[in-house]
């Protein structure tokens, strides 16, 4: 006779009954049609039964009624056949049926989906055929008439997937849908689409891995549809992912793409208010007295910023293309080379290299293809790009990895471009960089850094980020481990910034000493002590500087301290607490102390 499965369940909720957390799942209201949240008394009641006549294969059906005082009542009807036997296509299908009435909305609802699919595998090949169908009719008690949110789609088509063509393997589908919405009491076919999916992947071969999928989609709104704003949409969407590694991962390469078309907003900055000292915004006043907060009001903080900024879309929407891709390339000769024979090979396994490059760009220009093909030349204009940045990175190492001694030599450089809502602003970086190590003994470790750095934002409007700083800073760092859990550390810092915006240009000094001990509870935690003096001096008495200039600091001399606690005191039970002090240009000192206790249930 085969298997039989049967299910009953039945859940009453009073009407006074507040869940401490969410009692239903996320998909509730959309399966039962449930659009209202009136209180009542509330019973639901449902029976599933499965039959298994034969191996592989299942027909169920299910019935569910739900009622919420007088209110609402909902009815659900569904039923369902799987084929998953050898030999045999692969078969599913599942149809439901909801309709529901809600008299404090004067609504009923009648709401039938149905999805299915078959495909049948021979040899390498499986060919299959979907279909996805709704049909949602929202009405008055008494009328016929259709409300807003009524809607229609049936979409189908075939695919076709291809295996084990040695490494390879591919996919093709085509996808037939059209859409109905209400309008004017009824419904009327809002549009018509087409979407082609390609994809292939290629598993790891020759030291080779890659995948790329493609989708191409085309809308096209009926006359109706366009009169009320809509126009016909061109959607791509294009991935690839390829990596690269041969000769024992000595060269180790990996290439992103990703594109898509779509449709987006301006961005405009937005300035919230939050507790004093979770901020890195401070507030300078209405300035220019337009009873405004503009955003060159706000300037970034070092301490006790009282504002973050977020950025929130317009309202007005544009066709973009949003292209996002990435390569890097590592290079090192010492795994292909070993420890390398002669002058040459010993030289080539020391150095080790490692090349990053990344392109984003948001852009609304008509000719898609200068954009997809990176003609950078239709990159970061005024005209056409909303959001985009590029970055270059170089890292050239000496001995990486060598706890004797090692060097890293670094040029790093970024554009970007970002059109807000309030105007554009253009951004450069560029950073040359030096850092050696040393160990000539276990329990100390040295550390310095040369750092050349440019940092420029320009911009049409009046702006207080507006800036063209070229800045040079050494620091040097040495630790002391008597121990493994034991560590002391001193830090030497020397900067001098030029701000060739100002005029005349600005500069700034600084010099800072810095102290630190760690002590380390093995598994548990750590306490550590913290303190600094920092001394900035700049070449006039500025009424404001760019935030950038002194990394935030104060002109003069400023000390800060700080004690820190982490403890584990069980595997669900953690306890910190942190004290920081600081004075600034000889104001008085500032004490901050924070503890928290958290537990894991």
């Amino acid at each position: 006779m085969g298997g039989l499965d049967l299910t009953l369940n039945d859940r009453r909720v009073g009407a006074t009954f507040n869940p401490v957390d969410r009692t239903n799942d996320i998909e509730f209201n959309r399966r039962w049609g449930v659009d209202s949240l009136t209180g009542g008394d509330e019973e639901i009641r449902e029976a599933d039964l499965r039959y298994l006549p034969a191996g592989g294969v299942t027909v169920g059906g299910s019935y569910g009624r739900i009622t919420r005082g007088s209110d609402l009542t909902s009815v659900r009807t569904a039923g369902d056949v799987a084929i998953q036997k050898a030999d045999l296509p692969l078969v599913n299908y599942s149809v439901e049926h909801t309709r529901s009435t809600q008299t404090s909305l004067d609504e009923e609802d009648n709401w039938v989906k149905q999805r299915g699919s078959v495909a049948y595998a021979f040899w390498n090949v499986t060919p299959s055929f979907s279909y996805e169908g709704e049909r949602k009719e929202i009405t008055a008690l008494d009328s016929s008439t259709y409300r807003d949110g009524s809607l229609k789609f049936d979409q189908f088509g075939p695919k076709l997937g291809v295996k084990a063509l040695g490494p390879v393997s591919l996919s093709l589908e085509y996808l037939w849908r059209s859409d109905d919405q209400a309008t004017g009491g009824a419904l009327q076919r809002q549009a018509a689409s087409f979407t082609q999916v390609y994809a292939g992947r290629l598993a790891e071969t020759a030291h080779i891995t890659s995948t790329l999928d493609v989708t191409l989609s085309s809308k096209k709104f009926s006359d109706v549809f366009k009169q009320l704003g809509n126009a016909d949409i061109q959607t791509v969407l294009v991935r690839s992912q390829s990596r690269y590694s041969p000769l024992n991962r000595g060269v180790d390469a990996d290439v992103y793409y990703e594109v898509a078309t779509e449709r987006t907003s301006k961005l405009e900055q937005i300035f919230v208010h939050v507790a004093p000292g979770t901020g890195n915004y401070t507030y300078l006043g209405d300035l220019n007295h337009n009873g405004i907060a503009d955003p060159d009001e706000f300037v970034p903080a070092r301490f006790d910023g009282d504002y973050i900024t977020i950025t929130v879309p317009t309202d007005a929407m544009y066709p973009i293309i949003d292209l996002k891709t990435s390569m890097r390339v590592r290079f090192t000769p010492s795994r292909f080379l070993g420890r390398g024979e002669g002058f040459w090979g010993g030289a080539l396994s020391a150095i080790s290299t490692e090349t990053y490059a990344r392109i984003d760009e948001k852009s609304s220009e008509h000719d898609l293809k200068q954009i997809y093909l990176l003609n950078l030349k239709h990159f970061l204009q005024d005209s056409t790009t909303l959001t985009g940045t590029q970055l270059l990175t170089q890292d050239v190492y000496l001995f990486e990895g060598k706890t004797l001694y090692s060097a890293r030599l670094r040029f790093s450089q970024t554009r970007g471009l970002t059109n807000f809502a309030g105007g554009l602003e253009h951004a450069y970086g560029r950073e040359r960089s030096l850092r050696l190590r040393w160990q000539l003994v276990p329990e100390i470790s040295n550390q310095l850094d040369y750092v050349n750095k440019i940092d420029r934002v320009f911009s049409d409007e009046i702006s207080t980020r507006i800036h063209d700083i070229l800045s040079n800073e050494v620091s040097f760092d040495v630790s002391y481990r008597p121990e493994t859990r034991l560590e002391l550390g001193m830090k030497f810092d020397l900067a001098k910034s030029v701000d060739s915006f100002q005029v005349p240009a600005l500069g700034a000094a600084l010099n800072a000493q810095s102290v630190r001990l760690v002590y380390a509870f093995q598994g548990a935690g750590q306490a550590r002590v913290e303190g600094s003096r920092e001394e900035e001096r700049l070449g006039g008495t500025p009424a404001s500087f760019p935030y950038e200039l002194t990394g935030g600091r104060v002109a003069g001399k400023t000390w800060t301290w700080r004690l820190g606690f982490d403890y584990r005191v069980t595997q669900f039970v953690q306890a910190s607490a942190t004290y920081d002090g600081r004075t600034e240009g000889g104001a008085p000192p500032v004490h901050t102390a924070r503890a928290e206790v958290r537990a894991f249930f």
